[in-house]
């Protein structure tokens, strides 16, 4: 990992883990473990939601990884990895955009699943996502959609 972070500095790029299960990056505490351990400034870890955690809960862990954190992934699933619309978890959304106003530089929010993997409500899902961001101070979301590989549908990049 540090020749990696290492190779992507010299060419100007950065580089961000997964965060979720099954992972070196599982957890908040094995994120920043494996970041220290690094130690490469252009390392840095996605976030999305742990799988079953309560709202504040998840929001907590966020607030840990702080500035260290790229890009959010952002879906509802509950319980489990069962897909809800986004809309069903506003509670944790507007957690997380309420702790992202204080952030002093920018990261998108990607649009990762939605319900039934359904193009269809692609546009309803990303609706909300311009909704939950926008009710934070600061310029409207701006956002392209398109399709990810691996089943993840849309791309949602808020401007911070």
């Amino acid at each position: 990992m540090r020749e990696a972070a290492r190779i992507a500095a010299d060419h100007g790029l950065e580089l961000a883990l997964e965060f979720h299960s099954m992972t070196l990056s599982d957890t908040v505490a094995s994120t920043l473990r494996l970041l220290d351990e690094v130690g490469a400034d252009n390392l840095r870890t996605y976030w999305q939601p742990p799988l079953d955690a309560p709202d504040e809960e998840a929001v907590a862990g966020l607030a840990e990884l702080g500035d260290r954190v790229s890009a959010v992934h952002v879906f509802s699933w509950w319980p489990g990895n069962r897909r809800l619309r986004l809309a069903d978890r506003e509670g944790l959304w507007a957690g997380v955009f309420d702790l992202l106003k204080e952030r002093r530089e920018g990261l998108e929010a990607l649009l990762e699943f939605v319900p039934g993997d359904d193009p269809a409500v692609l546009a309803r899902e990303a609706a909300t996502l311009r909704r939950a961001v926008a009710h934070r101070p600061g310029p409207p979301a701006r956002s392209t959609a398109r399709r990810r590989s691996g089943g993840s549908i849309g791309r949602q990049s808020p401007t911070w």
